[in-house]
């Protein structure tokens, strides 16, 4: 099991945190620790579970940041129940002399590993601090005897049945994200050519991954992405790896690229031929990308302030590059290019409802002769607005009958029929 400690001043945010993963279905309150649940309905739980907190801070003599928010992990090999987790969390507050604080555990579902958040403050109720909670290495400590005790698995640097993973896209929801951006980063530079840092991160970008530059020199971090390309995990330094893909590293595979690419000049002409052809057939952005899926070939959008940088990603040349020709008209023309080809492409009802009417509206203009014919201008109007809806609307729908009209015509026919009956008796 490992134990990760967040200190801060506002106990607020650390509740309205976990809240909001109950309210999302990702989390659940597993146990109130001097802390009461309101029997009525409240508007903001968060905001009433801090009055069972403010007596401890108001008291606060020194301590800057009281706030403890503890997160505990175990191992996604146990299957644990929710009674055998809140007993680890109350044998771990115990051990780290909070069992007398008010606390609330929370439990976590939101990655695929079960794991627990304490929301506590480190100030007793006479606002001295909890010298021991500050030891990071008494926490890691009792977390050691709780796995002995529990016979929980441990966490270990190199497990002997460890299985590498393949090279596929990061999820950051999952227990070995570290694991997963090692075999992309280590992967990646041995199979595709790229000359630049943002043609890396665009490749990287396939896999949701993200490379970052340090201020230090020749340094770089690496971190998982979600859905929306937002940072999702921690930050993972180059020397983690097993491959150390650092500002060096990249440097020289630049160069090797450049020269590797003489090779393929041919062969990419050739490929941005077929790319300007898929343009002019697509009649939208997105079905530009999905033909060129299907081709192999990923569009990556790189947004910056002034303008979107696209880059070029072949899977067969294993090969990413840019296309300034075709980038300068998604740029130019990202809207007006495919909204000229969707003009083309209108009904043409409607076309036809528009000429009719500046047709009508031309031959008004005509019988304007003489000014003492003014009177006229309301009615002409009048009588060309309603033939242009009368027109519309028997091309959209098609010739209507007034229901008075028809049920008269009916009347009459079943007196016919009536007449005739008699007759014939």
């Amino acid at each position: 099991m490992i134990v990760r400690i967040g200190k801060s001043k506002d106990i607020l945010n650390v509740l309205r945190y976990n809240q909001n993963k109950v309210k999302a279905c990702e989390a659940s309150i597993l146990y109130l620790h001097k802390v009461a649940y309101p029997l009525y309905k409240v508007e903001d739980l968060s905001v009433y579970f801090q009055r069972y907190f403010q007596a401890y801070l108001l008291k606060n003599i020194s301590t800057q940041r009281p706030v403890r928010h503890i997160s505990l992990n175990p191992h996604p090999k146990d299957k644990l129940s929710d009674k055998e987790l809140l007993l680890i969390a109350k044998t771990y507050m115990a051990k780290v002399n909070l069992k007398n604080q008010p606390y609330i555990v929370y439990k976590h579902f939101d990655l695929k590993r079960i794991h627990i958040h304490i929301a506590t403050i480190a100030v007793n109720l006479w606002g001295k601090k909890i010298e021991k909670l500050y030891d990071y290495s008494h926490a890691h400590n009792a977390c050691r005897e709780i796995t002995k005790e529990f016979g929980l698995t441990g966490y270990q640097k190199k497990d002997k049945g460890y299985k590498r993973f393949l090279l596929d896209i990061v999820n950051h929801a999952e227990f070995s994200v570290y694991d997963q951006i090692n075999s992309v980063v280590c992967t990646l530079p041995k199979h595709y050519l790229f000359t630049s840092f943002k043609k890396y991160n665009a490749l990287l970008s396939l896999f949701n991954v993200q490379a970052i530059k340090s201020k230090r020199k020749d340094h770089v971090f690496y971190v998982a992405l979600d859905k929306n390309k937002n940072k999702a995990s921690n930050i993972f330094s180059c020397h983690r790896f097993d491959l150390v893909v650092d500002e060096d590293f990249l440097k020289s595979h630049y160069n090797k690229s450049t020269q590797l690419r003489v090779d393929k000049t041919s062969e990419l002409s050739e490929l941005k031929k077929m790319i300007q052809a898929y343009f002019k057939q697509s009649k939208s952005f997105s079905e530009f990308k999905k033909l060129l899926k299907n081709q192999g070939i990923n569009i990556v959008e790189l947004s910056n302030k002034l303008k979107k940088d696209f880059v070029f990603i072949s899977h067969e040349l294993k090969v990413v590059f840019n296309f300034k020709k075709l980038s300068q008209k998604l740029n130019s023309k990202d809207n007006s290019y495919f909204n000229t080809l969707r003009k083309k492409i209108e009904n043409p009802i409607k076309n036809l409802v528009l000429q009719r009417y500046n047709q009508s509206q031309k031959e008004y203009k005509d019988l304007q002769s003489h000014e003492s014919f003014n009177f006229l201008e309301d009615f002409m109007l009048e009588s060309n607005q309603s033939s242009f809806v009368c027109f519309f609307n028997y091309l959209l729908s098609g010739p209507s009958f007034d229901m008075q009209e028809k049920q008269f015509e009916d009347s009459i026919k079943k007196k016919k029929k009536k007449s005739k009956s008699k007759y014939l008796v």
